[in-house]
């Protein structure tokens, strides 16, 4: 299955997977915001350890590598909206070609990849102590996914001239090495460990079919060469 018209006529029915993705991440972040409100101190008491705070999962706080998925940042909407925009408007084709139960495998294998790598990455290169929140990982694996199940479907993207969706990977990849260097306050790690770990759960490089289909391409490609 192949689109190619662009996303509009896609997405007028919401998948359950998706559904109920943004019906919990929205739902959490308007509670978080009413309890900032309502109990600013015990709110920043709770924040480290909902978010993901490198330092905190060395010393065996491992819940941040979860729930950090599920937390944003609590003085902007604008973080959670763009993320739940993508999943809204790509969400629905993976879902329906992988089936709900591996869609939010994938969202929330996704994700917890890029805290590992995000983790690993402040740990060796940054500041442990700098918590980092938001879908960002989960949302750039299934960009990745839509990208590699649907590679030519067109795209009608703000800003952009129609592309191809294999191209959303490449784009992904500029737009973050941009903010690498202009933005510190981005969890830049985090996008591409979630972009990683949605290649791993699409393509699963570790079979012997992969293998046996990259050498194939290789091949081809060095016969066009000559």
């Amino acid at each position: 299955m192949s689109p190619r018209f662009g996303l509009r006529p896609w997405f007028t029915k919401l998948t359950p997977g998706v559904r109920g993705l943004i019906t919990i991440t929205a739902a959490i972040h308007v509670a978080l915001l009413v309890f900032r409100l309502a109990n600013e101190d015990a709110f920043w008491a709770l924040f480290p350890h909902i978010a993901l705070v490198p330092g905190n999962v060395v010393e065996f706080e491992f819940q941040g590598l979860f729930t950090t998925l599920f937390v944003h940042d609590p003085f902007s909407i604008f973080h959670v909206i763009l993320n739940l925009m993508v999943l809204y408007f790509l969400g629905p084709m993976v879902e329906k070609q992988m089936g709900a139960r591996r869609f939010v495998t994938l969202y929330l294998g996704a994700g917890l990849c890029g805290s590992v790598v995000y983790t690993a990455w402040a740990l060796l290169f940054s500041d442990p102590s700098l918590p980092a929140v938001g879908a960002s990982g989960s949302i750039l694996g299934v960009l990745v996914a839509f990208a590699l199940l649907f590679p030519n479907a067109m795209l009608r993207l703000l800003m952009f001239a129609p592309m191809r969706a294999r191209n959303l990977i490449w784009l992904a990849l500029a737009l973050d090495l941009v903010i690498l260097f202009s933005d510190s306050s981005v969890a830049v790690p985090a996008h591409l460990g979630g972009m990683l770990g949605g290649f791993l759960i699409i393509r699963r490089p570790w079979r012997p079919a992969y293998r046996r289909r990259v050498m194939r391409d290789f091949q081809t490609w060095l016969r066009r060469r000559r």
